[in-house]
């Protein structure tokens, strides 16, 4: 379980850069979707679970 973790640590982090530098672009641009959609994968693929998936992404 640790060597996953450190995976998902490792990848929240490059996609926590990746999302920081879509932030500074437009909102609407569709690169800040498909970033999320990513991250939101890698959480989900590591066993995490989003509630209210579309209320946390309201303001995006």
């Amino acid at each position: 379980i640790n060597d996953d973790l450190a995976t998902v640590v490792a990848t929240v982090s490059d996609l926590g850069l990746v999302l920081t530098q879509l932030h500074l672009a437009q909102a609407s641009s569709p690169y800040c979707a498909l970033a999320r959609d990513l991250f939101l994968k890698e959480l989900g693929d590591a066993g995490y679970q989003q509630e209210h998936q579309e209320a946390d992404h309201a303001d995006l």
